[in-house]
């Protein structure tokens, strides 16, 4: 019998998770990666971020985000516009074509998440929200 390992058990849920979510895109004509609807999420919340602000909040390296935004920005879903004081500096902001994508999408990923967790308590949703976020907490502080 396999020992059971909280970091191994966490890696593989966000995997699935995230490849569930993907497939549901793909299977709905939506040209969107779970990345790529992260970001929009991220910048939806604070549009107008630059690059190295967007990799900060999403804990991911600069070149990764930075070939992400590449590809949305060809699907019109960004611009990249020239900071007003510091023209070094490029903003990010969504597209209306992105936010009608994110529409669509926020609905997919709500009824996703509503099927991944049917007969799941939300107590247990709770509990499990809260123990992952004091790890996290735990290792943002070292």
């Amino acid at each position: 019998m396999e020992k059971r390992i909280l970091g191994r058990s966490i890696s593989k849920t966000a995997r699935l998770m995230g490849n569930n979510l993907s497939q549901k895109f793909h299977e709905a004509g939506l040209d969107i990666t779970k990345e790529q609807w992260y970001l929009l999420n991220v910048l939806e919340e604070q549009n107008g971020m630059n690059q190295q602000d967007i990799a900060g909040l999403c804990e991911k390296d600069k070149t990764s985000v930075a070939r992400q935004l590449d590809v949305m920005e060809r699907k019109d879903l960004i611009v990249r516009t020239t900071d007003k004081l510091d023209k070094r500096i490029k903003r990010v902001q969504l597209t209306n074509k992105a936010r009608e994508l994110r529409v669509v999408c926020k609905k997919i990923a709500s009824k996703t998440l509503d099927e991944l967790t049917y007969g799941i308590t939300a107590e247990d949703i709770d509990i499990t929200i809260d123990v992952l976020e004091k790890i996290s907490a735990r290792l943002h502080k070292k």
